[in-house]
């Protein structure tokens, strides 16, 4: 899938070895049609991303100033310039905010992100990810050095990593389904919270949340129209400033009641939307897709599942998935 990786340390002990290291984790970045990558080399250790190389997706990009990695999505109207392809030109635009607003440059993005920019003349590298975390930034760090990567399975391409399995995480996983906080399945590795900007600079690292959800007390319940009416000018916001005009869009939709609202959002915003249901045809989830695609309108494509498919492709999932945290919802 496309990601993120990188290394900092004191520029002594950057090397040759940091340079073999990059090709290894970006390597582990690059599978199935994933195999653009790009690598940049800094005084301190490197910078990489992997990209699918047909797509017009840039996940980099470079000035006199800054280096940057770029992966996720942004909302249309955060661009600088109003007009940006939130994909496209996510690096470039993350790259001029932030040479106009340093560590504040955050604050101007909307969407789905995780970023990494290397700083040449402040020597330093900030990483940040967007308010909820939707794109995962594993950290490993020892005594002055950080690598960072938004696959776990990059980081463990470095032979040296102990691979000490994190009791506590395993116990949540077990008991509740679900790897809580910032843990990870490995002790040594921790997770970026959500909401958050990392910066290193000459082997001290600070981290502080860029973005506090709030939740007041004391409001008085709506009615139900008005809650309802906000629920959907909220939903169908966030859509619509999500969506291309120049691409054709497919749903996965299921009989839940997410891709419900999304599939009547998106049957608004972008009428040649495609819906794709996987599974039993007897399931009931799959009768509700039908039934709600038709009522739409909306063209229905469903592939049926074989029993067994769980069993036989377990191991790509898992890999795939990076963390058999998220196989249940499979």
């Amino acid at each position: 899938m496309p990601g993120i990786c990188g290394l900092a340390q004191p520029p002594s002990q950057a090397g040759a070895a940091s340079s073999a290291l990059a090709g290894q984790m970006l390597s582990a970045l690059s599978y199935a049609r994933c195999r653009g990558h790009r690598q940049i080399d800094t005084p301190s250790g490197f910078l990489g991303c992997t990209y699918i190389p047909e797509s017009t997706f840039d996940p980099f990009d470079e000035s006199d100033s800054v280096s940057v990695v770029f992966h996720g999505y942004l909302a249309r109207q955060a661009g600088h310039s109003g007009n940006s392809d939130g994909q496209a030109d996510g690096a470039r635009t993350v790259g001029e905010l932030y040479a106009r607003h340093g560590e504040q440059f955050v604050h101007h993005l909307e969407g789905s992100f995780a970023v990494a920019i290397w700083d040449r003349h402040a020597e330093r590298l900030v990483i940040c990810n967007d308010r909820l975390g939707l794109r995962p930034v594993y950290l490993r760090r020892q005594a002055s050095t950080l690598w960072f990567a938004s696959e776990v399975k990059a980081l463990l391409t470095d032979p040296a990593f102990p691979r000490t399995p994190n009791r506590r995480a395993l116990a949540s996983l077990l008991l509740l389904g679900n790897v809580l906080g910032e843990d990870t399945l490995f002790d040594d590795i921790r997770l970026l919270p959500a909401g958050s900007i990392l910066v290193w600079q000459k082997g001290r690292i600070s981290m502080r949340p860029h973005t506090a959800l709030s939740y007041p007390c004391g409001i008085s319940p709506p009615q139900p129209e008005e809650a309802a009416e906000a629920v959907y000018e909220a939903v169908s916001g966030a859509v619509s400033r999500m969506l291309r005009p120049d691409l054709r869009y497919g749903l996965m939709l299921s009989g839940g009641l997410d891709s419900r609202w999304l599939a009547g959002v998106m049957q608004e915003e972008c009428p040649d939307t495609i819906a794709f249901t996987f599974g039993d045809e007897t399931a009931d989830d799959t009768r509700i897709a039908a039934r709600v695609a038709h009522a739409l309108e909306m063209k229905h494509v469903h592939r049926p599942m074989p029993w067994d498919y769980l069993a036989r492709q377990a191991d790509e999932i898992v890999h795939i998935l990076d963390t058999a945290d998220r196989f249940k919802e499979v």
